[in-house]
């Protein structure tokens, strides 16, 4: 069967247009469905206005049309408005609803990603503790074992062995409190081979000034440029030790430093 009136009111009711009841209170369940329905296309951001006194504005004004609905008042007039302002702003509304499904995808996956560190962060404390079990009813056994067969006096034997034990203990704390593998999302991967050095770099003695007059790598700086700035003298740059390209070095420096960062939320 399709769309058909209803013999009570004659609204034209649709199978689609039919939902299953979650609240027990139906005015809950009224007012649950018409605000989701009026979120998908009075879904306008504060960035696209011009102040947020015109977002306010905005906002009042759905929940103007909001109230209609719900308590059953100029009803015809708001969904006329409602169609009007869909047709208008059709384009705007798709990509809207395009951003928020990308919102909460980039949502649900750091959610997993933070699932999965706790639970690895778990994982490895649990084991950590069992080592450290482990490592106390060794060392009770070589106590023993020492007391037997070696010639030493008892309380040296024991004292050792706390020594030792507490090394071992104190290792494992640092462990735990601070876990290696734990990073926020939007942390950068270190361990990316972008970051990897040879032992010989790391190992070299590092000279602060060594690369003070060498070729600046990847950037070609040109003899001379078109200097708009009037309080730059060749004197006073000859005067201070510098020279044009030393200039131009750090204005270029300046000037593409921060151009990777990303831009702040």
């Amino acid at each position: 069967m399709g769309p058909a009136p209803c013999p009570v009111c004659s609204q034209i009711l649709r199978k689609t247009n039919f939902y299953q009841q979650i609240f027990e209170d139906l005015t809950v369940e009224k007012e649950i469905r018409i605000r989701t329905r009026i979120n998908r296309i009075f879904n306008a951001r504060p960035a696209d206005f011009e102040n947020l006194k015109a977002y306010n504005d905005y906002l009042e004004h759905v929940e103007d049309i909001t109230f209609k609905l719900l308590n059953n008042e100029n009803v015809q007039e708001a969904e006329d408005e409602i169609s009007r302002y869909t047709q208008i702003n059709k384009k705007k509304i798709e990509a809207n609803l395009e951003k928020q499904k990308r919102e909460k995808r980039l949502e649900k996956l750091k959610e997993t990603q933070v699932k999965k560190e706790k639970e690895k962060s778990l994982e490895e404390y649990v084991e950590t503790l069992e080592l450290e079990k482990k490592q106390k009813r060794d060392a009770k056994a070589q106590v023993l074992f020492d007391l037997a067969t070696k010639d030493k006096d008892a309380s040296e034997i024991i004292k050792e062995s706390n020594i030792s034990l507490k090394r071992s203990s104190a290792r494992i704390k640092a462990k735990i409190e601070n876990p290696e593998h734990l990073h926020t999302s939007g942390d950068i991967d270190y361990d990316n081979d972008l970051f990897e050095e040879d032992d010989e770099t790391l190992d070299r003695k590092v000279d602060p000034f060594e690369d003070s007059y060498k070729p600046v790598a990847y950037v070609n700086v040109k003899k001379s440029y078109i200097d708009n700035n009037s309080n730059i003298k060749n004197a006073f740059l000859y005067n201070g030790g510098f020279t044009n390209s030393t200039h131009y070095k750090y204005l270029l420096d300046s000037a593409f430093s921060g151009i990777d960062v990303p831009k702040p939320t």
